[in-house]
């Protein structure tokens, strides 16, 4: 899948979307939200809302899923969670989307892994 078409696939996503997939969060809690949805914890942006705060890039791919049976099988790793993915069109959607810096708590290296691979997995800040 190209990366223009999952662009667009999150450029079409609606706020009514989104607040579904966020109800969703709120239903089932954070830790069970990424195990069921197969998707990392935020690296760098964070959705604000009513005092609580969620995954920004998970909330994106959950909702980019259910927003079409072409993206179903969306993988997390497809795109890299950065401005112009995550937190521009959630900011166009009217949600207030935080920076942050997360300190590692551990460092290791993986051989044989290429830099995609650790970074697109979450594996490298």
């Amino acid at each position: 899948m190209q990366l223009s078409e999952i662009m667009r696939a999150i450029r079409s996503l609606t706020r009514q979307q989104i607040e579904e997939v966020l109800a969703e969060w709120d239903r089932i809690s954070r830790e069970r939200f990424l195990e069921i949805h197969q998707v990392h914890p935020a690296q760098k942006y964070w959705i604000s809302r009513n005092g609580k705060i969620y995954d920004a890039k998970a909330i994106l791919v959950r909702a980019v899923r259910t927003s079409s049976p072409l993206f179903a099988d969306l993988k997390a790793t497809a795109f890299n969670g950065n401005e112009f993915t995550v937190a521009q069109p959630l900011r166009e959607l009217g949600f207030t989307v935080d920076e942050f810096n997360r300190q590692p708590k551990y460092w290791w290296v993986n051989q044989n892994q290429t830099f995609s691979e650790e970074v697109g997995g979450g594996f490298m800040w």
